[in-house]
Order: structure tokens, then sequence, then C-alpha cells
């Protein structure tokens, strides 16, 4: 799941800039030595690795809030009813009950 942006696989890519704004000016590649434009690509591909890797990042947190609202947006009401209907009717209900009381009971303040 990558937010509607399709990274593709290969380190070579072509990136329209027309319209956005840029902190960096682009690099003037005229009399710089075989060494510096190597270094250039080096750091170029690092940085396309560290962009790839947020963009994961972000993809697996969105997955999570996704999965956490619809957690939070479920009604479990039914499921305790049936929960509470099924221990009743198997008379374990009562039991699980007073001995919840009891350990209310017997709680002292300030613990959790």
């Amino acid at each position: 799941m990558s937010q509607g942006v399709d990274v593709p696989d290969d380190d070579a890519m072509e990136v329209d800039t027309e319209g956005v704004e840029s902190d960096h000016a682009p690099i003037d590649c005229s009399g710089k030595s075989i060494e510096d434009l190597h270094n250039l690509l080096s750091t170029s591909k690092m940085t396309l690795g560290d962009l790839r890797a947020a963009l994961a990042e972000e993809d697996d947190k969105v997955a999570r809030f996704r999965k956490e609202n619809a957690r939070r947006k479920h009604n479990f009401i039914p499921f305790i009813i049936q929960l509470l209907r099924g221990l009743a009717k198997k008379k374990k209900l009562g039991p699980l009950i007073d001995s919840a009381t009891e350990k209310a009971k017997n709680k002292q303040p300030g613990q959790k």
C-alpha cells in the first residue's frame, strides 16, 4: 500500500519537478570529476532508500490507524450481551460476579 504513489524498484527514477518548489538547486555537473559524480549518485541513492523506508513506515502507520479505527467503530455490545447470556445459561455468571465483587472489596485504595 503506497498511498497512491507508485515507486519503481530500480534506483533510476525520473522525477518531474515542474512547478515544485525545492530548497535544493539543480546540481551543475560540468567540470566535475567522475569520482565526484559517483559520490553524488551514491548520496542520491541513499536518499532514495531513506525516502522509500520513510514511505514504508507511513504505509504501516496508515494500516495500523485503519485497523484501530475499525476496532474503535465496531459495536461490541451485542457480543458482550451474548457472552453474558452464554455464561448465565451455563451457570458461570453468578460465580464470576461473586469473585469480582470479592476482589473489589479486598482491593486496597490506590491499587490497580
